[in-house]
């Protein structure tokens, strides 16, 4: 009779012979099983979007590196939507077997991706219709968990290291026109540096977007800033819009996405310098922002999804903490809170964007205040909406 000892390792045994055998397999066959997922991937263009994908040459390299050349997707009776001449990348194995995609690698060599909008024809409108299945579905949607599923899913498509070169996004809305040329983008050692050229029918500039990237630790800090001197303009929305917008840098920071006791925890900040915004509904000059902060910590649970009040947001020297919700535990809740600390009414005035509230230019006030919202909808029962806003003035 088998000892406990004998019949662990003889467990193990069979363990390490599935695993190898699976391994055999997949290295004999991947070469099958890649066409397999490009005919499967070609089905469901044509059949779901009316779109034709073609591959012209897709080899393995390595053990776990596949290499494709010209991957095209062509709707019908529009525009190209991409075309890639050389798409190198590798993938972890063993987190196939679990049934996820992780990239390790990837290489992208020459290609481009459009969106056009030629009169009423759209290349892209066939990928903007909704899943049927979604829509009929009448379960009930776990907000963290779906979020968190798809963060993951982006994420590991995300590789640890990166080298792009001479891939372009074009936009075409009419004639109206914006391409964001990436030179070069790589990612090595969790350090992400770019080279981009942007060009419209109203200016061209050099763009760069540098620092820290980390995928599988879901952090980052990157910071994104013009190459050129003058501030970064944003395209295209001057021409479609007729709003003039640019900044001279923005900063974004993740610091923790983790998912825990059903919640999901979103932790970090993002900042922008010198925004400066041109609209007639606006305002009849420039409002400019010189500084703003969001330190941002976002909480998803079964049933809602919220920005919590220790989030804090920051204009020159006005801060306050807003507090957002979205609740659909029994009903379907809106919910707004704002919490401005006690400060004094001069640094608020003196902050307020210039070009937005010109009858407060060069206004001077004394004393401090402090103020509080608090905003609840109830979809179901209106009746029962509460508004209660509370500015408490001192003087020094």
């Amino acid at each position: 009779m088998k000892t406990r000892k004998q019949k662990i390792v003889l467990f193990a045994k069979i363990i390490i012979a599935f695993l190898a055998i699976a391994i055999i397999g997949i290295f004999s066959f991947r070469e099958a099983l890649l066409q397999q997922i490009i005919a499967k991937t070609t089905t469901k263009m044509k059949v779901d979007y009316n779109s034709q994908f073609l591959v012209k040459k897709a080899s393995f390299e390595g053990l776990s590196g596949i290499t494709l050349t010209d991957v095209t997707l062509v709707p019908k009776n529009a525009d190209t939507l991409f075309n890639i001449q050389k798409i190198r990348t590798s993938v972890n194995i063993w987190r196939l077997f679990v049934g996820d995609i992780q990239l390790g690698t990837l290489e992208i060599k020459n290609g481009f991706v459009q969106l056009t909008k030629k009169g009423k024809v759209k290349n892209f409108a066939a990928f903007l219709k909704r899943n049927k299945d979604e829509e009929n579905t009448t379960n009930k949607r776990d907000y963290a968990a779906f979020a968190y599923r798809i963060i993951s899913r982006v994420l590991n498509l995300i590789p640890t290291d990166m080298d792009v070169e001479n891939l372009k996004f074009k936009l075409d809305d009419n004639g109206k026109k914006a391409t964001i040329d990436i030179k070069k983008l790589v990612l090595l050692n969790k350090e992400l540096e770019t080279s981009i050229h942007v060009k419209t029918n109203t200016f061209a500039q050099r763009w760069k977007i540098k620092g820290f990237a980390d995928p599988r630790n879901k952090k980052a800090d990157i910071r994104f800033f013009n190459i050129d001197t003058g501030a970064i303009k944003v395209p295209y929305f001057d021409e479609r819009y007729n709003l003039i917008a640019s900044f001279d840098s923005i900063r974004l920071n993740v610091e923790n996405i983790d998912k825990s006791l059903g919640e999901l925890h979103i932790d970090g900040f993002t900042s922008i310098a010198n925004l400066k915004i041109n609209h007639a509904k606006v305002a009849r000059k420039d409002v400019l922002i010189k500084n703003a902060r969001f330190d941002y910590r976002l909480l998803l649970g079964s049933d809602f999804v919220s920005v919590d009040s220790s989030s804090t947001v920051q204009f020159n020297k006005v801060k306050f903490h807003p507090y957002l919700a979205y609740e659909t535990e029994e009903d379907t809740i809106y919910k707004l809170k704002v919490n401005i600390p006690k400060m004094k009414a001069q640094d608020f005035i003196s902050s307020l964007p210039d070009g937005l509230f010109t009858n407060f230019q060069g206004m001077e006030a004394e004393g401090t205040f402090d103020y509080n919202l608090n905003f609840e909808y109830n979809k179901n029962r209106p009746k029962d909406l509460v508004f209660d806003s509370n500015l408490m003035a001192r003087q020094t």
